[in-house]
């Protein structure tokens, strides 16, 4: 919360330029990553075209999208609901969840950030008061203020309960340029020793890292890859980037989220070459103006 209000009351009066690059030095600071001042107005890295298009290619869309249940809409109509993980409640405020009523185990997620999930696998053993502290810090929190991501300035906070697929299910993020997939991120182990790796789309293995080291461990292509290419395809056509996040538990499918702006533009990679490699054929335009301000 520390870190919310320095961003809510102290950063949030530098230009967003200033902004983006004194919270991407803390990052690097904090990561032991190589710093570099972002040129967002002639941007030639991935990070500088990320945060140039976070600044001036906001679309009225993106606020929806980035609502962890409204984005169920969206998805539903272009690859349809069997992707969805199964929905057990919205819920406005913590206070009204029915734990009597419950179907357990559920995953318990804040529609309007990220990172903001309870496990909940036992009703009769969870601490309903922590869980209702905890979402009601959550709710306090506006992430617009952390990262200068417009879509999450107007977005009403609600609680889901979807079906809890089981522990450490993979997770596949697809980095699609202009409607293709160009990259596949893989985290493992995200709740003990954060590993990532970077593959292209036929899963060869890159050799750069992004925001967390990469695994020793060699990982093979999952079976699902290529349906998962085609999805993430079809719900990033018309945008210039979007990552495109599934879940695979046993042998199935599941959505995840639509993110634009990776960390908030924040992460920082090994090295300002990779960093440059990554999106060098990539120059990102602005589709539609919508004349937000830019604060």
């Amino acid at each position: 919360m520390i870190w919310y209000w320095v961003n809510r009351y102290v950063f949030y009066h530098l230009p967003p330029v200033w902004h983006t690059n004194v919270v991407f030095l803390i990052n690097c600071i904090r990561l032991r990553k190589p710093f570099y001042w972002q040129q967002i107005d002639n941007p030639r890295t991935f990070t500088e075209k990320l945060n140039w298009l976070k600044l001036y290619g906001r679309r009225p869309e993106y606020a929806r999208l980035a609502d962890k249940y409204e984005v169920r809409d969206f998805v539903k109509n272009r690859i349809g609901d069997t992707y969805l993980v199964p929905l057990k409640g919205v819920y406005p405020t913590a206070q009204e969840i029915p734990w009597e009523d419950l179907p357990t185990p559920v995953v318990l997620k804040a529609t309007h950030g990220s990172g903001m999930n309870i496990f909940v696998r036992n009703r009769d053993q969870q601490d309903v008061k922590l869980v209702r502290r905890q979402f009601n810090r959550w709710f306090a929190i506006n992430p617009y203020y952390l990262s200068r991501e417009w879509q999450y300035r107007k977005i009403r906070p609600r609680i889901l309960a979807e079906e809890l697929l089981g522990d450490n299910v993979p997770d596949y993020k697809f980095f699609c340029f202009r409607g293709r997939v160009r990259y596949i991120q893989l985290d493992v182990d995200r709740f003990v020793n954060h590993k990532r790796n970077l593959y292209t789309r036929d899963w060869e293995l890159l050799a750069g890292a992004y925001n967390y080291p990469k695994s020793s461990q060699v990982y093979t292509a999952p079976e699902q890859l290529q349906e998962m290419i085609g999805l993430a395809e079809r719900l990033a056509e018309g945008f210039e980037f979007l990552r495109v996040d599934f879940l695979i538990a046993g042998s199935l499918i599941y959505f995840g989220e639509l993110t634009f702006f990776p960390g908030g533009g924040a992460e920082p990679f090994d090295s300002f070459e990779f960093d440059y490699a990554f999106a060098k054929e990539w120059n990102p335009v602005i589709h539609q103006n919508t004349d937000v301000p830019v604060r």
